[in-house]
């Protein structure tokens, strides 16, 4: 693991595997780098550069919050390994709106976004003012009950030790919800990227709704289902999730 500073100074933990042309990996809310280990472990021919965005894992925070802020740690992270227009990206979830809002502002080599929650809070399966909601069962019940809200788990369900982290997860959640109901997409975005996004078969209405809107924003997106897998084939099927970037991910083999 190494630590490089994002433009405000605040560390952020990178992690790399593999060899050949990098692809900077990021993940989801409530994930950390961790998330990417088992899809890393299936690529060939690629340099995979996964890291703990801010407040998760091993990164610092600041007291300042932005999807700005996070589109800045993502850039840090890709100058870090080499010209942006010869580095990949693939952000999930969250990982992806991220991704995608950095290839609206720096050209990128390849983009792939695997759902990226752009419509959350006024469509399908989540109520407008989720993360008003998510605030409120923060407030009152406590951070593991925001995090279960946030999945849609029961309220007796066990967490994962790394999810039994306290207000540090919970405020992530919250936040980053709140910059998905308020994400400006416009129906057609200046994004000049070869791009895939992705979506499960079985993915619900909101992340299908929302995957599929962008891309219909990119001119240039294609659009590529995971058979047979929901919004975290990444860690329920890691090979299958590698094999549909094969004829799109540029490798050293």
């Amino acid at each position: 693991m190494e630590r490089i500073a994002s433009a405000d100074g605040t560390p952020l933990a990178v992690e790399r595997s593999g060899s050949g042309p990098p692809l900077v990996c990021i993940h989801g809310t409530s994930a950390t780098r961790s998330t990417w280990d088992e899809f890393a472990a299936e690529l060939a021919g690629m340099e995979c550069v996964r890291y703990d965005r801010r407040g998760r894992g091993d990164s610092g925070d600041a007291d300042e919050y932005s999807l700005a802020r996070e589109v800045e740690d993502a850039r840090a992270v890709v100058e870090r390994v080499g010209d942006p227009e010869s580095v990949a990206a693939f952000g999930h979830s969250f990982g992806a709106v991220v991704a995608f809002q950095l290839a609206r502002e720096t050209p990128l080599h390849r983009l792939v976004l695997y759902e990226p929650p752009v419509l959350a809070g006024d469509h399908g399966d989540r109520e407008p003012g989720f993360a008003d909601r998510l605030r409120q069962v923060l407030d009152e019940e406590g951070p593991e009950a925001a995090v279960r809200t946030f999945r849609g788990m029961p309220a007796d369900a066990p967490l994962e030790p790394e999810a039994r982290d306290g207000d540090a997860l919970a405020r992530t959640v919250v936040r980053e919800v709140a910059v998905a109901e308020s994400f400006d997409r416009p129906a057609t975005v200046e994004v000049a990227t070869p791009t895939r996004c992705l979506v499960g078969g079985d993915t619900g209405a909101m992340l299908r709704e929302s995957t599929l809107a962008v891309q219909e924003a990119i001119p240039n997106a294609d659009l590529v289902t995971v058979e047979g897998h929901g919004h975290d084939a990444l860690a329920t099927d890691p090979a299958t999730a590698a094999a549909l970037l094969d004829d799109f991910l540029p490798t050293s083999a």
